[in-house]
């Protein structure tokens, strides 16, 4: 998971590439997800929005296995120069939340939710902790 995107006067952009690791197709694949920026810490905001939000859907047909998905996702607003220098700081903090819907060959339903914390001095995100679940 990494940022793609942090420019001013730019939506933040981020990636998440998920692999399918079975041994036949991930089917019918969706991927609703989300990146938030908040000027609080993880804690005081699962508090303040009470659910992981929710952004676009993403959807992909198929995934062979042993290939891997790009998942795109972005703000909703475009972020200010102040703001670029603060996420870069870790003053602002950036979440990634979403999760992978598919369903198998036997058309069983599986999914798998993950959560994001940016890390400024990995340039990476890293696992929140919580939210991270799997069917």
């Amino acid at each position: 998971m990494g940022i793609t995107v942090l420019q001013p006067m730019e939506r933040l952009k981020c990636e998440v590439r998920v692999i399918n690791s079975g041994k036949s197709f991930a089917l019918r694949l969706t991927f609703p997800g989300g990146v938030q920026t908040s000027q609080i810490g993880f804690e005081d905001a699962l508090a303040q929005y009470k659910k992981r939000p929710q952004g676009s859907i993403s959807h992909a047909g198929a995934l062979f296995p042993n290939i891997d998905q790009p998942i795109p996702s972005e703000t909703s607003e475009v972020l200010s120069a102040n703001q670029v220098a603060d996420v870069v700081s870790g003053t602002l903090h950036v979440y990634l939340f979403g999760e992978v819907n598919y369903r198998d060959i036997f058309k069983e339903p599986h999914f798998t939710q993950y959560c994001g914390h940016y890390v400024p001095a990995t340039l990476r995100f890293e696992d929140c902790g919580e939210y991270d679940d799997a069917n």
